[in-house]
């Protein structure tokens, strides 16, 4: 490598890890204009697109960089990890295979590979390759996290807490552990843990809050704390928590579905009728019409039907069904008992004693 060259590059790298990122880039074309065939100005510059959100250019320069030196294992792992931010996984897996032949204690690809089989349902294989990740690399909190989100994934809360708390043990600032363990104390009805769980991720997702993509983050913290405190009859405060999600995140559709439940549960009628239509609005708005979008679609509107909002419909969709003895389930039995006075076993049994 010429001096020239090698003193661009230099200052360009001390730029990019300073997060300077048009001044590096004006470093890596000069580099470049000089050799327009350096592969590490290509797979740098790379890089800086797909941080900015500019997948299409980051696949090419990557592919560029990969034309010249098609050995450097991280030039294909960023090329993996671009097509997985565009959601071709299977293609992002190709890419991760290809750099652990090249690097077979790659840490980083084994994590990425384990997210893109992930997304491929294909589990096992996803654990397996987390578990991997991890024995390269013992501290990566990373991997502890996205194992415990496959774990969740195969509703297995109990073990996925156990990663969660592994990754906080090791970055005691990591919000997006501290959410994931706090939707697994929720999915486990651990409600007042739960609860406790969520403001722990509040306070450090705000302290870590730099960008959109934390404001989103925060408004599901507050929208998941707000279905605890309505699991918890602290009514109030979930009403507060799905105010403060729609105030971050105005299209928010599933924090005015569960406000409209609130105020529908308080009798408070006009209000759940405001926030069921505006919720209707967002689920018109998004022009999906998958099977998910529609029953959402049709439980609104069985909602509004049941508030004198709408047209009565021939029957309750099969969703609301589903979740309604989905909620009902972890109280049924005492319900059954306490409430009904459901006694037809213990009658059972002293007929046949008798």
């Amino acid at each position: 490598m010429s001096s020239p060259i090698q003193a661009l590059l230099q200052q360009a790298v001390a730029k990019h890890q300073q997060g300077y990122l048009q001044q590096a880039e004006d470093l890596y074309v000069q580099v470049l204009q000089i050799d327009a065939q350096q592969f590490d100005a290509l797979h740098l510059i790379g890089l800086i697109a797909k941080q900015r959100g500019d997948t299409q250019s980051a696949m090419n320069f990557f592919a560029k960089a990969i034309a010249i030196n098609p050995r450097d294992a991280k030039v294909h792992c960023n090329l993996g990890a671009t097509f997985q931010e565009i959601g071709n996984a299977q293609q992002a897996l190709v890419c991760y295979d290809l750099a652990l032949t090249l690097k077979k204690d790659y840490a980083l690809a084994w994590n990425n590979r384990g997210n893109s089989l992930r997304a491929l349902h294909r589990y096992q294989e996803a654990l397996d390759s987390f578990t991997k990740a991890m024995e390269i690399q013992l501290n990566y909190p990373e991997a502890f996290l996205n194992r415990g989100i496959c774990l969740q994934e195969l509703e297995e809360h109990e073990q996925a807490l156990a990663d969660f708390e592994d990754a906080l043990s090791l970055r005691s600032d990591y919000a997006e552990a501290a959410f994931a363990r706090a939707f697994s104390l929720q999915q486990l009805r651990l409600y007042e843990q739960a609860h406790t769980a969520y403001s722990h991720a509040l306070n450090t997702a705000f302290a870590a809050k730099t960008n959109h993509s934390s404001t989103e983050k925060l408004a599901a913290i507050f929208c998941n704390r707000g279905m605890v405190c309505a699991k918890l009859q602290r009514f109030d405060e979930a009403l507060s928590d799905f105010q403060q999600a729609i105030a971050l995140r105005a299209d928010f559709m599933n924090a005015y579905i569960q406000a409209a439940h609130i105020h529908q549960r308080l009798q408070q009628n006009e209000a759940a009728i405001r926030c069921f239509q505006t919720a209707l609005k967002l689920a018109l708005d998004t022009g999906r019409e998958d099977i998910h979008q529609k029953s959402i679609k049709q439980e609104i509107a069985y909602h509004l039907a049941a508030l004198g909002a709408a047209p009565t419909p021939l029957a309750a969709p099969t969703s609301y069904v589903k979740d309604l003895f989905d909620q009902y389930a972890d109280h049924f039995d005492a319900h059954l008992q306490e409430n009904l006075a459901y006694q037809v076993p213990q009658l059972l049994q002293s007929a046949l004693h008798e």
